[in-house]
């Protein structure tokens, strides 16, 4: 009776290792060699990510639209530990959908009235503009998709099928996944498919930018 006694908490062990063996395995299939190392909640509804310069990522942020970028905050970030540099109020929702960076300048352009916005990089203080909105236009900053010359994808996952949205990276040669990364679904998204944030890398980092206001730095392993 005894030995009965033991060999069922010796088996009732080894099953609860068993599944939280399988638990860690499958969290591991969904986010590999990925971690979160810092997370801001901005001011606005909606944010996005666009570019990085000198170790800090800009990001603007304002009110959920069907389309274009959420303004009327941008935003500067400490890539190292997410603290906010500083934070540029534009004083209304504005559709900014053109930017660029030159000589420690960020011009941002709204396609509404064509108002071009002028910004010290390292400061955010508010500069004349002394470009032309052809040249900005034309040196166009794009979103970096490239993990060291591999392509990110993302997959849009399945909502009914509870399939999860992950951003993921294929080896150029061997065309194997290298990493993946889960992305939340946002409830307020009318189509819980669609691809409603924005992402970028940086070194090691995969810098994501939601519809619920947050910006997410994960580091890559």
């Amino acid at each position: 009776m005894v030995t009965d006694i033991k060999f069922r908490k010796t088996y009732l062990l080894l099953f609860i290792v068993t599944i939280n063996l399988c638990w860690l395995s499958c969290r591991n299939n969904n986010e590999s060699n990925t971690k979160i190392v810092w997370e801001i909640k901005t001011k606005g509804q909606t944010a996005r990510v666009h570019f990085t310069y000198k170790n800090h990522l800009y990001v603007t942020a304002g009110k959920y639209i069907d389309y274009g970028s959420p303004n009327r905050f941008i935003y500067c970030i400490n890539l190292k530990n997410g603290k906010i540099k500083w934070v540029f109020d534009i004083g209304n929702e504005l559709l900014l959908q053109h930017f660029t960076l030159i000589n420690n300048k960020i011009f941002w352009i709204s396609n509404e009235n064509r108002l071009i916005i002028c910004l010290d990089a390292i400061s955010g203080k508010k500069i004349n503009n002394t470009l032309e909105i052809s040249l900005i236009h034309n040196k166009k900053i794009p979103l970096n998709h490239l993990y060291y010359n591999n392509k990110c994808l993302v997959d849009r996952g399945n909502y009914k099928k509870r399939k999860p949205r992950r951003i993921y990276c294929i080896d150029k040669k061997t065309n194997k996944e290298i990493w993946s990364f889960k992305v939340r679904r946002i409830s307020l998204i009318y189509e819980p498919d669609e691809i409603d944030f924005t992402f970028l890398i940086f070194k090691d980092k995969l810098l994501i930018g939601n519809h619920d206001g947050k910006i997410t730095c994960v580091k890559i392993f």
